[in-house]
């Protein structure tokens, strides 16, 4: 009895992994990885078909309103089909997961009536001034901690990467403190410490500063982008932007671009496989959560949630070996 109720939460647990496999492909940092890294690294997803796949692309689509989905880059998956009939299967799941002009055409339906139903509560703007644009700053600035403080929290930052988290945390800290003195935000320039160019030069090999570097800039650029959306949703007008609302994601969006241009300092190749690894801790993690949770719930046994942990934790060392950004 254990084991049918053991193996039906495997099929729960892989599923959940299956959906934010895809969730996070629709990431512009996880275009173009390859599926057989995660396969490989990531146990619970070992084999899975083209049939799980096709059903936690179609989850997370009709899960998920149409502003806010964004098509998942399948191409991964290119080099694991390898049968015609695997070939074939693929090829239709890319095309269900575009996004096609009925949904386009429902979602801006959507947008249109909660458009109006703002106008008609909105209330007159006021001019921009400098100390309305310094609260919108540091509004943002707020957002992005808390972006940060939640990535940690669900795994999509490793803690582990020490390195990485006390600049990012520094960043944060320090454009708190230029903000509040007027300065715009300009905190990937924080992020170029000279505590971080010592460590790498005493204790990292030239691979090791790779990693550090690609990481730092994937971690920060989506928590600008979740701090960028909240910003959007809940801090600006909905019938437009006000001048200092532009601003002040004008202010991100060049912090962004100056930190992509890292994944430009190294090869493709090389990038590709950093954030492969990234993806397959940052799966882990979420694994490792939810077994945990099954277990607070009274869902599994203690012996059973271990066994899980154990193997997952197992996985983890694997990458942390191989990324080993502290070592």
């Amino acid at each position: 009895q254990r084991k049918k109720i053991t193996s039906r939460y495997n099929s729960f647990l892989r599923r959940y992994l299956l959906e934010h496999l895809v969730k996070l492909l629709g990431e512009s940092r996880f275009h173009n990885l390859d599926f057989s890294v995660v396969e490989k690294h990531v146990s619970i997803l070992k084999d899975a078909s083209m049939k799980e796949l096709k059903s936690a692309v179609r989850h997370v689509k009709d899960g998920c309103p149409i502003h806010l989905y964004h098509e998942p880059d399948l191409t991964g998956f290119r080099s694991y089909a390898e049968t015609d009939e695997d070939k074939e299967a693929l090829s239709k799941i890319e095309e269900m997961a575009k996004v096609k002009l009925s949904d386009r055409f429902r979602g801006a339906v959507r947008r249109l009536n909660d458009s109006y139903l703002m106008e008609q509560s909105a209330l007159p703007e006021d001019e921009t001034s400098d100390e309305s644009l310094k609260e919108l700053r540091l509004v943002f600035v707020e957002l992005l901690k808390n972006a940060y403080e939640d990535d940690i929290a669900k795994g999509e930052i490793d803690a582990r990467f020490g390195i990485v988290v006390f600049e990012l945390q520094k960043s944060v800290a320090e454009a708190e403190d230029a903000v509040s003195n007027g300065s715009e935000i300009r905190d990937w320039e924080a992020c170029q410490s000279k505590v971080r160019l010592m460590y790498t030069k005493w204790f990292q090999s030239g691979k090791q500063a790779v990693v550090t570097d690609v990481l730092l800039a994937s971690f920060f650029t989506q928590a600008h982008q979740e701090a960028e959306e909240s910003f959007m949703q809940n801090f600006c007008h909905k019938s437009g932007l006000a001048a200092a609302e532009r601003q002040v994601l004008a202010e991100s969006q060049e912090q962004v671009r100056l930190a992509r241009g890292t994944f430009q300092s190294y090869s493709k190749k090389q990038v590709r496989l950093i954030m492969s690894y990234l993806l397959c801790s940052i799966l882990l993690n979420k694994a490792a959560t939810k077994v945990a949770g099954y277990v607070n719930e009274g869902l599994l046994k203690d012996s059973e949630g271990e066994h899980w942990l154990e193997e997952i934790e197992h996985d983890l060392k694997e990458i942390q070996d191989i990324l080993d950004p502290d070592s």
